[in-house]
């Protein structure tokens, strides 16, 4: 995903309602209680490719994560006017 631009994680299976939890909620923070398969995707500002890992459980204690990639985006960061 690239940095303020939001983007979605479905969850497919499992039991809800699910709790989701990053490893890393400055980079990328996620809603704990998720009453859909959909998890919203907030990913802040970065300067460099910053790896978070997202963890997702179901009702029935079921565990499943998912590795992102938050990247800078390519057109905000490059950009040099002289």
């Amino acid at each position: 995903v690239y940095n303020n631009t939001p983007a979605t994680l479905t969850v497919f299976g499992g039991t809800p309602p699910y709790q989701a939890f990053s490893s890393n909620s400055v980079v990328l923070p996620v809603a704990r209680n998720v009453v859909t398969d959909q998890i919203l995707l907030a990913p802040a500002n970065v300067d460099a490719d910053t790896t978070v890992t997202v963890t997702v459980v179901d009702s029935s204690g079921t565990t499943v994560t998912a590795t992102i990639t938050v990247k800078p985006a390519p057109l905000l960061n490059t950009l040099t006017i002289t």
